[in-house]
């Protein structure tokens, strides 16, 4: 199509930049010594019999293979499920790495590997610790303090794997089998392979369809008029079918002697369908109902994406220079279909629906660190990104049994944003107890928009301040206190108008949105319990936001994304993570996370102040773990609960409600290398959904009718075999 050839014939561009970088890489000729190795060393013989050693009077904390061996651990992310303190972090998620993160600067991983983020985005840290057996784990590291030449900048702890040097070569694969109980399955596999030749260290792997391929939603809705009175019944069922052939790499390769340098590529070709059928019944006063039809929807979705990345770092002076870069594209057709099918009458098109788009991002990242003083090192540098986003929307519903096409307002749009950015960063060690840690970002952006409807470019400039104090006053006991000023990443596809399949909507584009600011501040104390039990920690957020992004009315009849103003969120999180010896379950830990906040914005349809949409006011979230060394079993179970959430667009004003869910795991080892797997998904994971829909604009209209939905997803069983060779 003609966004896809505009953005093809762009693309030599990235690919000669992305040739020098990989060609700089190979050429590396001197020896990496980064700052974080300085500092956190093998334990060596300070090795106890637990398996756990404390380092840098509590900053730091060693959890050997000692310390695994009484657990089932297969790989490298089955070893961090019983590290203290992971919590959610450890869930069966993609982890932190996602897709609208803004650069690398703004925000930094939660989980290392060999002290190094994933220079990666879609190709996730997660993938990669599936991928890593627990034989080549040297340890993992717990840091509860600020370490320079880490490049991180997460609060709270910090979770490092590191690996064996010149481990052997070995594989892992996995296969799976999905079903939901109705007599469908589906198969998913992956095989993974790493090796070394010579000083060159590398991984492959290939991975059919996605963990946990299909999904099966069950929807009832119940339309009344505005009396109470119900007249209509809905029975929605959607079942999603994801399809995806991946393969990944990465290679390690020796600059001199001691250092790694690294390179990571994934590549997808992704398919999505989701057929979808809504039976529709009348209900008369006496509440009998009679069938009218059934809304038949078959939406169609193939893609492909691509992702490179790499990162080096080379000795300079004193210091150490340190670059990285990722170049990711993301492309999809997506087409849907919408046939009513009356009782009493032939069938016929209602609507169709087509979207074309293609995403790419480029970013560099360089710096220098180097110690200024005992105590004292400085990390400055610079980043620069380049995104775009081309997508074409068309729209045609049923005029006189025909389907014509439908006006936008903003059909088609390519989005251009240049950003760069300077950073300086200075970690201050004030004392053994006390580390201190500011640094300033100073960015630049343009963000320009072309397309049939809209010609405009925009520029921002911010400063970005952080402060971070740490104060370790035992041991077991330290205080982080942090005072960041943050901006958010604009989604492109805001700009232009989106279909939302999910809830049958439509959001108009809006050019004018600007990003989200926001003033956070956070203080956290963690307690630790005496060996090794666990921790508690409790903290306290405040964060203020300007051009607070929600829905707005970007039309007197249409809805879209949008900056409402003001807005403000603060909150307690409490976080517990014990181990349950003392009620005679040995080798099981309970991890959970309470948060109570209140939250407050303007109201853009009705006035005054309201709650953010989606946003609870109470959230729990936790994991049980149990793992019986003796048969070789270990199982877990993941839940979530939270309070009603509310939503206002232009035309309706909503709350829901969700019982709270459970998933639940098991791993059972069999023989050699090969263990048994066991997943149970959407357990109680149901929905209650009430709304009140107006004749027009909700400011001004009066209720014309009022929706009760309950929706529920199917169990999925996800039953297989997980190996290493």
């Amino acid at each position: 199509m003609a966004v896809e050839n505009s953005v093809a014939g762009r693309s030599g561009m990235p690919a000669l930049w992305i040739v020098l970088f990989v060609s700089a890489f190979v050429a590396g000729t001197a020896t990496i010594q980064t700052a974080y190795a300085q500092t956190s060393g093998d334990a060596g013989d300070q090795r106890p019999a637990n398996g756990v050693v404390e380092l840098e009077d509590g900053a730091l904390t060693q959890y050997l293979p000692e310390y695994f061996a009484q657990y089932s651990a297969i790989n490298a992310r089955d070893m961090l499920r019983w590290v203290p303190g992971i919590g959610d972090l450890a869930r069966d998620t993609q982890g932190m790495q996602t897709d609208d993160k803004r650069g690398f600067g703004s925000g930094g991983d939660q989980v290392l590997i060999n002290g190094k983020r994933m220079s990666g985005k879609s190709n996730t840290v997660w993938d990669a610790l599936d991928r890593i057996q627990a034989s080549q784990v040297a340890r993992i590291e717990v840091i509860r303090g600020p370490i320079s030449g880490l490049d991180v900048r997460s609060e709270g702890l910090i979770f490092n794997v590191v690996l064996k040097e010149g481990a052997e070569a070995s594989g892992s694969w996995q296969i799976h089998a999905w079903t939901d109980g109705r007599g469908i399955w589906k198969a998913d596999g992956m095989v993974s392979y790493s090796d070394t030749i010579g000083n060159v260290s590398y991984q492959a792997s290939a991975k059919f369809r996605p963990y946990n391929p299909n999904n099966v939603l069950w929807r009832e809705d119940t339309l009344s008029t505005p009396q109470g009175v119900p007249y209509e019944y809905r029975l929605d069922r959607r079942f999603d079918d994801n399809d995806e052939i991946e393969f990944t790499g990465k290679i390690s390769m020796p600059v001199k002697t001691t250092g790694l340098a690294n390179l990571n590529v994934r590549f997808a070709e992704v398919g999505f369908r989701s057929p979808r059928t809504i039976d529709r019944f009348a209900i008369d006063p006496l509440g009998a109902q009679s069938f009218i039809g059934t809304i038949v929807t078959d939406s169609v979705r193939d893609g492909f994406e691509m992702e490179v990345g790499g990162d080096i770092e080379i000795p300079w002076g004193k210091g150490k220079t340190n670059g990285r870069f990722i170049y990711t594209r993301k492309s999809f057709d997506e087409l849907e279909f919408n046939i009513f099918e009356p009782v009493d009458a032939d069938p016929y098109d209602t609507s169709s629906e087509l979207t074309d788009q293609v995403a790419e991002e480029l970013i560099f990242r360089a710096g220098y660190q180097w110690p200024l003083a005992e105590g004292h090192n400085l990390d400055v540098g610079g980043e620069v990104a380049f995104n775009s986003l081309d997508k074409t929307v068309a729209l045609a519903t049923n005029v006189d049994g025909e389907l014509q096409p439908v006006d936008l307002g903003t059909p088609d749009s390519r989005v251009k944003e240049k950003r760069g950015e300077l950073y300086a960063t200075h970690f201050w060690s004030v004392s053994p107890t006390i580390a201190l840690e500011t640094a300033l970002n100073m960015e630049y952006s343009n963000i320009g928009q072309k397309g049939t409807t809209v010609s405009e470019s925009r520029s921002f400039f911010y400063a970005k301040p952080r402060v971070e104090l740490r104060y370790t006053a035992s041991p077991s006991g330290q205080l982080r206190v942090s005072l960041e000023r943050t901006v958010g990443q604009l989604d492109f596809e805001d700009f232009v108008t989106n279909f939302v399949n999910d809830d049958d909507r439509l959001d108009a584009g809006n050019p004018d949105l600007v990003p989200e600011k926001s003033w956070l501040v956070e203080a956290t104390y963690e307690h630790r319990l005496a060996d090794d039990a666990g921790l508690i920690s409790l903290k306290g957020f405040y964060e203020r936001f300007d051009d607070f992004i929600a829905w707005i009315a970007v039309t007197d009849i249409s809805q879209g994304v949008g900056n409402v103003g003001d807005a403000r969120k603060f909150g307690l999180e409490l976080t517990t993570s014990n181990r349950l010896g003392f009620v005679g379950l040995d080798n099981a830990v309970l991890d959970v996370t309470y948060t109570f906040q209140k939250t407050r914005m303007n109201e853009p349809f009705l006035g005054g102040r309201t709650y953010m949409p989606g946003e609870p006011n109470h959230r729990i979230k936790g994991t049980f773990r149990h793992d019986i060394s003796s048969i070789g079993l270990s199982y877990w179970v993941d839940f979530e609960w939270y309070t009603n959430t509310r939503i206002t667009f232009i035309n309706l004003t909503g709350e829901a409600s969700r019982h709270a869910g459970f998933r639940f795991f098991a791993q059972k080892k069999l023989f050699g290398g090969v263990s048994l797997w066991l997943n149970i998904r959407s357990i109680n994971e149901t929905t209650l959904r009430w709304r009140d829909y107006y004749a027009g604009n909700v400011a001004s209209s009066d209720v014309a009718y009022s929706e009760f939905r309950k929706q529920w997803w199917n169990k999925e069983f996800i039953f297989g075999l997980r190996g290493v060779f």
